[in-house]
């Protein structure tokens, strides 16, 4: 059976808002990938979260393990490893303009209701199980070196997050009941009908108005397959950052989203809501918070060593 390897705090990545328009199955990193890039303090309640620290812990464990790896005759983990530097993660959990669609005008126009891809780094999938082993021996070994039950209270932070990201489903059903109805005549005025009124104003998006989506650059190597060969270990090419193009439609129908989002106020609206949600969980999950983030901030003394940093 094949092995698929992924980054530990994959989970992580925030789901956009507001429907895409294109959307295609993307190949599992390898491990050695850092986390996405930090936004700093921002004020949002979850900034209590230490992205930062589990950025630096994980990253000190996958250098490690690939260390381990190369040991045992396995130089895969190493090769495909990219990025010198820890990255702090769960930066999408940050209440920003850009959480429930496009930060600006410009942005819509340019993007629509899409988003570029920033790539992927080489995949790494095995069919040999010794390479496994050594791998899950090397994981552990990893672990062990970052501090006593380190994989432990990475997966309880893991659990806690999974929890918190709960919020994200909650913000749409608050606001005022009498917005989808403004953001129909709003888009009316803008030229823009829908073909199916009572099912916007039941679920309103803008995906109902069925216009035609757009395209990314196009990535030859998103096409790589692996060859079923018992015993190997292959490395899949890196996918390479690309722009995602909008059609002209997708374009137009953007701007004018934008546009009625922040004239019947729904834009602002949700991020308030949005905060104070997340405040209301930041308070249900103290407890948990208090107790993990200490031992975060312990297994990350411990990683910035071993990572030298």
């Amino acid at each position: 059976m094949a092995r698929h390897l992924s980054n530990t705090w994959t989970a992580f990545a925030a789901a956009a808002a507001v429907v895409a328009f294109s959307a295609g199955c993307s190949a599992t990193p390898a491990p050695g990938t850092p986390g996405s890039p930090a936004t700093g303090p921002t004020g949002s309640p979850y900034d209590v979260l230490l992205g930062d620290k589990v950025g630096l812990i994980d990253y000190a464990e996958q250098r490690l393990r690939n260390a381990c790896m190369t040991a045992a005759g396995y130089p895969q983990n190493q090769q495909a490893a990219l990025g010198s530097k820890p990255g702090s993660l769960f930066g999408d959990l940050a209440i920003t303009a850009a959480t429930f669609g496009s930060a600006t005008e410009d942005d819509a126009r340019r993007l629509g209701f899409g988003a570029d891809d920033p790539g992927e780094p080489a995949r790494i999938i095995s069919f040999d199980p010794n390479y496994d082993t050594a791998l899950d021996r090397c994981e552990r070994a990893a672990y062990d070196k970052v501090g006593a039950a380190a994989q432990k209270t990475l997966t309880s932070y893991n659990d806690l997050l999974n929890q918190l990201m709960a919020y994200r489903g909650q913000v749409t059903d608050q606001l005022p009941k009498d917005n989808p109805a403004k953001t129909l005549t709003c888009m009316d005025g803008k030229g823009f009908h829908i073909p199916d009124r009572d099912a916007f104003l039941a679920h309103p998006g803008p995906d109902l108005y069925g216009v035609q989506g757009g395209v990314l650059d196009p990535a030859p190597e998103t096409t790589w397959e692996p060859r079923h060969v018992p015993g190997t270990v292959q490395v899949g090419p890196a996918i390479p950052a690309r722009k995602y193009h909008p059609s002209s439609q997708e374009s137009a129908l953007a701007v004018a989203w934008y546009q009625c989002g922040n004239e019947t106020g729904r834009v602002p609206q949700e991020i308030t809501i949005a905060r104070a949600l997340q405040q209301q969980y930041v308070d249900k999950y103290q407890t948990q918070i208090e107790e993990l983030n200490p031992k975060i901030e312990a297994l990350a003394r411990s990683a910035a060593t071993l990572a030298g940093n």
